[in-house]
């Protein structure tokens, strides 16, 4: 059975249809990308996973279970953890306190409501989520930087605070956001280590990004949109010889 499986997932703006009934399937363990050209509904496809925005029609199961209606901090607690396209860091609050912050999900997961809360107050991170917090960003390539202020950080450094803080709760599906946008090579390797580790635990991992070459790299498989629908499903080699997606991208 697949980790993911989507049913039809439509989504409406208004007149405008950014997703038009996609369907597919995303397995535990496995790498996919979800690419596209500008506007071809990737991040929107996203917002609907992870709950953000609820679609206009079909539906999205977990693991079997359905899930269509579940709010963002629902499939948090489930196992469902991403990073954006638009940075969303706390200000005001350090990388160790911003990571941390992600291990609340895991602990309601697991039941431990009260002890989440209390373990997780500002300037209380006990000593099981600072161990936590220290790994992920180690993984992350942030550990220097584990006490600065987040807003005091350059871009590329805080695109790497947010997948520390995706890792730090063992998510079950762990979607990422453009997030080679303004590494470094040595950080797009770093990243690559990332996620191949996360596949490598069971996690299924859905990587949306411009960046071309990194993706043809790490993603096995390709998911192509173009206007909200798939034009493509397979092997990610196979993609850049697809005439369809061909079009989509550079036209006629």
């Amino acid at each position: 059975m697949s980790l993911l499986a989507l049913q039809g997932v439509t989504l409406d703006y208004g007149a405008v249809r950014a997703v038009d009934h996609v369907r597919t399937e995303v397995a535990a363990g496995e790498i996919c990308a979800l690419v596209g050209p500008n506007g071809s509904g990737k991040s929107s496809l996203l917002n609907t996973i992870s709950g953000f925005v609820p679609i206009s029609d079909g539906a999205i199961a977990l693991d079997g279970v359905d899930v269509t209606r579940a709010r963002s901090y629902e499939l948090a607690r489930l196992g469902v953890a991403r990073t954006f396209q638009l940075i969303r860091l706390l200000p005001g609050l350090t990388v160790s306190e911003n990571v941390a912050a992600g291990c609340y999900a895991e602990l309601r997961r697991s039941g431990l409501g009260a002890l989440a809360r209390s373990l997780l107050r500002p300037g209380r991170i006990s000593p099981e989520v600072a161990a936590r917090v220290d790994e992920a960003l180690e993984r992350a390539g942030v550990a220097r930087f584990a006490d600065d202020l987040v807003e005091e950080l350059p871009f590329g450094t805080q695109r790497r605070v947010e997948v520390a803080r995706a890792i730090v709760s063992r998510p079950r599906l762990l979607l990422f956001d453009e997030p080679a946008a303004g590494l470094s090579e040595h950080d797009l390797e770093n990243l690559e280590e990332v996620i191949v580790a996360e596949a490598a635990r069971g996690c299924a991992v859905i990587l949306v990004d411009h960046h071309l070459h990194f993706v043809l790299k790490v993603c096995p498989r390709a998911v192509v949109l173009n206007f909200g629908n798939v034009i493509f499903d397979g092997p990610s080699p196979a993609a850049v010889e697809d005439e369809e997606v061909k079009r989509a991208y550079v036209g006629s």
